[in-house]
């Protein structure tokens, strides 16, 4: 397992490199990884990325973070959500944003909340303006 031979009734086989893996013995080739997973050389398997990283391609070596103002709430993301307004991501490989308070706002992929200026409001959590 997580090895193949490219020519049959070769002696050996050789390994799988990161990105690829091999699920079963006898196998010409190695499987490609697909996106929202990872390998290492020698697999027998892909792992799904954790929550907070992703891997948008095939054949992935790494589950690099999300970016700030964007999480991944669940195993195997290809791709990170931008956090909605009303919420914020203030650091990178967030599984979930975090809602901004009362008095506070924010736009799409905010890495920040910000204050409602004199004479507005913003009366509840989660808001995305503020009101007069």
């Amino acid at each position: 397992l997580g090895s193949f031979g490219p020519v049959q009734m070769m002696s050996s086989c050789q390994v799988c490199v990161a990105g690829y893996y091999s699920p079963g013995l006898g196998l010409s080739i190695c499987a490609s990884c697909t996106p929202g997973q990872f390998s290492l050389s020698n697999f027998s398997s892909c792992l799904d990325c954790a929550p907070g990283s992703f891997a948008p391609f095939s054949n992935a070596i790494t589950c690099p973070p999300c970016a700030a103002g964007y999480f991944a709430n669940t195993t195997g993301m290809s791709a990170c959500p931008a956090c909605v307004a009303g919420t914020f991501g203030n650091i990178s490989g967030l599984s979930n944003c975090h809602d901004c308070v009362a008095g506070r706002v924010s736009s799409v992929n905010a890495t920040v909340c910000q204050d409602c200026i004199p004479g507005t409001i913003a009366s509840q959590p989660r808001m995305m303006s503020c009101q007069l």
